[in-house]
């Protein structure tokens, strides 16, 4: 018969009994963290403050800024008003709301890149104006605006009266209103015309915007017109009112040397 071996001695335990070499540790599970995430009830009183919507990426809730939040929030007033006049200037529809403004460089992936590499409200405009291409014409200078004023028949009616009771002693006949109302009606249809340009002050040596109106129709010219054709079409009407004028001149007179 074999004899009987004893059993192996256990190796001593290392460290306080704390480790037995050959043992398989447990693996501690770590859980992961997003960094910079956000819960949803964060992000949407985010939004409502700021009045922009913000991306998200993944099902995680991680947070993805659409837009250079710090700088756009460090812009002052008249800064921003700058860069809104910038804006309206490359055709973005600006509205006068600073939450309106600063969305736009969140929903236009052109002005999202602009910011995102600018690091200063001077910047920024810097690198719009480089973005910047006018298109039909000087950017320094605004587009014509026509202004088309209805004007009222009773008013021009009344106006016409006045000349003709000043000229001829009697108001106009319907025909005659009409008449003269048709011809006025090409410089009302013309309007007014409102033209503005930059243009450089001699005395001060600045450049200002300098506005000139235009207009066809007036009061003025209208008058002018009535009278220019009662001459026309009605001088012995004219001649009468004149004799007749005059006569009352005299016996006024007459009758104050009296």
């Amino acid at each position: 018969m074999n004899p009987i071996k004893p059993s192996p001695t256990p190796s001593p335990r290392v460290g306080g009994g704390r480790y037995t070499p050959g043992a398989v540790p447990q693996s501690r599970v770590q859980p992961t963290q997003t960094v910079g995430g956000l819960n949803p009830q964060s992000i949407e009183q985010i939004q409502q403050i700021v009045g922009i919507t913000l991306s998200q990426i993944g099902t995680t809730g991680t947070v993805n800024p659409a837009y250079n939040y710090t700088l756009l929030e460090s812009i002052s007033d008249t800064e921003l008003t700058d860069i809104a006049r910038l804006l309206k200037k490359m055709g973005f529809a600006v509205k006068g709301s600073k939450g309106s403004i600063k969305a736009l460089f969140a929903n236009d992936p052109a002005l999202d890149a602009i910011l995102k590499n600018s690091f200063s409200p001077t910047e920024l405009k810097q690198n719009l104006l480089k973005d910047y291409l006018p298109l039909g014409g000087d950017a320094t200078e605004n587009l014509p605006t026509r202004t088309i004023s209805k004007q009222d028949p009773v008013v021009l009616g009344e106006l016409i009266d006045k000349v003709y009771q000043s000229k001829v002693l009697r108001r106009a006949t319907p025909e005659e209103k009409a008449k003269h109302i048709k011809n006025f009606q090409d410089d009302i249809d013309a309007g007014t015309l409102t033209t503005t340009k930059k243009v450089k002050n001699k005395k001060t040596g600045k450049m200002e915007n300098v506005t000139t109106v235009e207009s066809n129709f007036s009061q003025a010219k209208a008058e002018t017109e009535i009278e220019q054709s009662l001459r026309e079409l009605n001088p012995d009407s004219l001649d009468v009112a004149n004799r007749i004028r005059f006569s009352d001149f005299i016996m006024q007179n007459t009758m104050g040397g009296q």
